[in-house]
């Protein structure tokens, strides 16, 4: 509770502030996002989960799989499904596996303590709980090949988390690059397959998926239809 409470103080007053990105998408830059909530309210929990999961769970109710006991296991774990739902891509490592993922993650991670970054590209956002927010934890510079993350709310994170914010911005890298794609959305709900309990698939098919049953509700809420 209290690292959370802090948490909440660092993201009301950030003190290094990066430049938002100018036209944030296609072959500019990314962000990744986490839901917080202080748990100050009685009818909140006090939580930091990435809104890929977030909605995962609360949007497209979807049953998340069991944690495991490290990050390492987390990225073996997901190296499996990458291969299932990316395939082979000249963008990811290859071979694709839990060391050269981490590899991947740690030759491009800047943690910037207490950064504020906003991308803008996140669109569609789901309703939260009142005492939470939505904040944004890396940009991804596609133009120097750097994923800038805010290092407190990263610490904050556990293990399942870290593994799909490091899946978000690489699915979401490479759809922006070859799928011309301008915001978060469709990998986020890629991301919240690979981390469920459902039966995955190529991500041809997932996006498909997406598309078919959940974007046309998605669009009318964000008129407000």
């Amino acid at each position: 509770m209290r690292k959370l409470l802090q948490l909440a103080a660092i993201c009301l007053g950030s003190l290094v502030v990066l430049p938002r990105q100018a036209e944030a998408g296609v072959g500019t830059s990314g962000g990744g996002h986490v839901v917080v909530c202080d748990g100050l309210r009685a009818d909140t929990h006090g939580f930091v989960t990435l809104l890929d999961l977030y909605e995962a769970q609360q949007v497209y109710r979807m049953e998340l799989r069991a944690r495991l006991a490290t990050l390492q296991a987390e990225l073996d774990t997901l190296a499996e499904q990458l291969h299932i739902v990316i395939g082979a891509s000249g963008r990811l490592p290859s071979p694709v596996n839990g060391e050269t993922l981490l590899e991947w993650w740690e030759n491009r991670v800047q943690y910037i303590p207490s950064m504020y970054a906003s991308t803008g590209d996140y669109g569609v956002m789901p309703e939260i709980p009142k005492g939470c927010g939505i904040k944004q934890v890396a940009i991804y510079d596609d133009a120097n090949d750097i994923i800038r993350v805010n290092l407190d709310i990263w610490e904050s994170m556990d293990d399942f988390n870290k593994a799909a914010l490091i899946a978000h911005e690489m699915i979401y890298h490479e759809r922006r690059l070859s799928d011309r794609e301008f915001s978060s959305e469709t990998s986020r709900y890629l991301v919240g397959r690979i981390f469920s309990t459902q039966i995955l698939a190529d991500s041809e098919t997932l996006v498909q998926e997406f598309r078919m049953n959940y974007n046309g509700a998605l669009n009318q809420r964000k008129r407000g239809l």
